[in-house]
């Protein structure tokens, strides 16, 4: 290893040590940045995240370099610290779509940021149900929340972990059962699909 890639993860170590407490105590959606400003910006510049567009390829490419980056410079961080830094960067930097498919139902989630909720508006306009997670009184959103979709009858048709605030899905026509869980907390309720509409729910948590 180089002497300079040396003493550049010598300079992440140390701001990681200095600025532990103070990203400990932020809230999740300023969290991504927080981390990556604290941990990571010394060793990275624009150029790097340009060059490294030929390995993030995608979301979920983007957050096997972001582990890559904390594994080298020797950090351990939890998937929910690796998820924000990946939202924090995908926003300003790479711009790849939070969209997946489990079971044959594609969904959609992130909005961490006015241009995750930009560019989740305009890529998800053929989803016909939408979720929205905030804090009751603050209206503060909220990510990182457990979502289960079951049909009307039972039966668990989609299980994912929202990315952001948003959370977009495509369903048949029907009723469904639809959990939400953050911060330990379960909320439940039920809603009606139909045909060419657009069904939306907020979840508030205390």
């Amino acid at each position: 290893m180089s002497r300079g890639r040396l003493l550049a993860i010598a300079a992440c170590m140390s701001c990681s040590v200095q600025g532990f407490a103070q990203v400990q105590e932020q809230p999740s959606e300023g969290r991504g940045e927080l981390l990556y400003s604290t941990h990571c910006r010394d060793c990275h510049t624009a150029e790097v995240h340009w060059r490294d567009k030929k390995r993030a390829t995608d979301w979920n490419s983007l957050k096997v370099q972001v582990r890559r980056w904390q594994d080298n410079i020797g950090l351990v961080w939890e998937e929910a610290d690796i998820a924000s830094v990946a939202r924090y960067l995908n926003a300003t930097y790479y711009r790849f779509p939070l969209r997946t498919a489990e079971g044959g139902v594609p969904y959609a989630s992130g909005g961490i940021g006015q241009d995750e909720r930009v560019a989740l508006h305009a890529g998800g306009r053929d989803h016909n149900l939408k979720l929205v997670f905030a804090e009751r009184g603050s209206g503060a959103y909220l990510a990182d929340v457990k979502v289960v979709i079951e049909g009307a009858q039972g039966g668990k048709i989609l299980e994912a972990t929202s990315q952001g605030p948003w959370f977009l899905a495509t369903l048949p026509p029907g009723g469904y059962r639809i959990s939400a869980e953050s911060r330990g907390e379960r909320l439940t309720r039920s809603i009606a699909i139909s045909p060419g509409k657009r069904s939306e729910l907020t979840y508030y948590w205390p």
